[in-house]
């Protein structure tokens, strides 16, 4: 049987990765010390179990995923306490079947996954809430009818309110229209906050979106081919006010021009982002 593997790291101060023993001390002066726990679970009956993610809880983490173990695809949630043990069963994130990766965010006292329904007459993205030991809190909410056919979304906190990015693309007319890559703001409560704006060039955008709340306002990094003279898919960082109001030009190239990249990271430290992408040429 086809077993697929999660794995989930705890930090404590510095770690040093391997797979060797993990030592319980610390190393020589100015150097890490070990991984001090680790955990491993297997999901079994799954052939394309995919796309993990993990949020730090005030006491632990928590992972979502998806995968096929009932013979269609649906988002997972687990929650892991900080001795890096299960703290909760495997928990089916909503109803509705759901075949890309899912955003996770920690708000302080809830657990935020925002993930798409699969479906052949529409591409719905949902909130769904959780408390820390992982069970349901309200009821789940719609973000938007526009996601791309494979959306994997984005969610991110700010300390106040939550923030989304996924690829989006209208069959039908919308006001506004979503297309390419979106921003969102949304509420604590799990409830759309305002229409938000478009976080990357025209063009293709079935990539993965990444967010991040900055000291003034959010940061969505994209890799569409939308770039004005750019020969393949460029990285590109929108930024939008906390009500999700476009920042500036949208979006700045970020990537070398000509480079050719793809699923673009972003992370936060003050009034700075961090941001990465594996990329090249394709000399």
């Amino acid at each position: 049987m086809f077993r697929a593997l999660v794995l989930v790291v705890l930090l404590s101060g510095c770690g040093r990765y391997g797979y060797d023993p993990l030592e319980q001390s610390g190393g020589p002066e100015g150097t890490p010390g070990a991984l001090p726990m680790f955990a491993v679970f297997e999901v079994e009956g799954s052939t394309t179990a995919r796309g993990p993610r993990v949020a730090a809880l005030s006491d632990g983490a928590a992972v979502t995923w998806t995968d096929d173990r009932s013979g269609s695809h649906f988002s997972y949630l687990r929650v892991f306490d900080s001795e890096a043990r299960p703290a909760s069963d495997e928990i089916r994130v909503g109803q509705s079947q759901s075949y890309s990766s899912p955003g996770i965010a920690w708000t302080g006292t809830e657990i935020a996954v925002l993930w798409r329904e699969l479906s052949d007459f529409s591409n719905k993205l949902w909130l769904s809430r959780f408390a820390e030991n992982g069970s349901a809190v309200g009821t789940e909410q719609e973000i938007t009818g526009s996601a791309t056919g494979q959306s994997s979304p984005a969610l991110a906190w700010s300390g106040s309110a939550l923030g989304g990015a996924w690829p989006a693309f209208n069959a039908q007319p919308t006001e506004p229209r979503e297309s390419s890559a979106w921003f969102a703001p949304i509420t604590a409560s799990g409830e759309r906050a305002g229409p938000g704006g478009l976080a990357s060039w025209n063009g293709d955008c079935t990539c993965r979106p990444d967010v991040a709340w900055g000291e003034t306002g959010w940061g969505v990094v994209t890799a569409n081919d939308g770039a004005p003279g750019q020969m393949g898919y460029g990285v590109g960082l929108a930024r939008f006010a906390a009500d999700g109001a476009p920042i500036g030009e949208a979006p700045v190239l970020i990537s070398p021009p000509g480079e050719f990249a793809s699923t673009p990271s972003i992370a936060a430290s003050g009034s700075s982002y961090g941001i990465a992408w594996p990329g090249g040429r394709g000399e």
